[in-house]
C-alpha cells in the first residue's frame, strides 16, 4: 500500500468536513417546525387540486402551492422527483443575496431578463434572487411579464 502524502490527506479531511457540515445543515432544516407545517400544507393543497373542478379554484390553489413551495425553498427544502415528496437541499456555495441596486442596474442594461439569467450574472441562486426581486416588485421599481420560468423582469426606475 502506497503512502498518502500530506496534501492528499488534507483534501480527504476537507471533503469529510464538508459532508459533516452538510449533514448538520440538513438536520437543522428537518427540525424546523415551520417546515413540517408547510410540507403538510403543500400536501393538503395537492389533495385539493386533485379534487377541484372549477378553473378559478384550481388557479387559486396552484398560486397558493407556488407560494408555499417558495417558502419551503427559502427554508432549504425543495420538491422531490415525484409529486408529494420533499427533499432537503443546501444553498449553492458562495450564493450571496444580491444588492437591490445591482439588480436594478442589471435589469436596466438587460431588459426582459429571466431569473436564471439574472442569478447567473450576479452569482446568486434563484431562491435568493426571488426574495430581493419581490421587494423591488412590491416597491414598484420592477414590473414583470409572463409566468413561472417564462417570467421576464423590467426595470421601471
Amino acid at each position: 500500500m502506497a503512502k498518502v502524502n500530506a496534501d492528499e490527506q488534507i483534501k480527504r479531511l476537507e471533503a469529510k468536513i464538508k459532508l459533516i457540515k452538510e449533514r448538520a445543515e440538513k438536520k437543522k432544516a428537518r427540525k424546523n417546525p415551520s417546515v413540517k407545517f408547510m410540507a403538510a400544507a403543500l400536501r393538503s393543497i395537492d389533495k385539493a387540486l386533485n379534487a377541484a373542478e372549477e378553473p378559478a379554484i384550481r388557479k387559486a390553489l396552484d398560486e397558493a402551492r407556488g407560494t408555499v413551495s417558495s417558502c419551503l425553498a427559502l427554508c432549504g427544502v425543495k420538491q422531490g422527483t415525484s409529486r408529494g415528496t420533499l427533499t432537503l437541499r443546501l444553498r449553492a456555495q458562495g450564493s450571496a443575496v444580491p444588492n437591490t441596486q445591482d439588480l436594478l442596474t442589471f435589469m436596466k442594461g438587460n431588459p426582459g431578463s429571466r431569473s436564471e439569467q439574472i442569478s447567473a450574472a450576479l452569482g446568486s441562486d434563484a431562491a435568493t434572487l426571488r426574495t430581493a426581486m419581490q421587494k423591488l416588485i412590491d416597491a414598484g421599481k420592477v414590473r414583470t411579464e409572463g409566468q413561472r420560468r417564462g417570467r421576464k423582469y423590467f426595470s421601471l426606475v
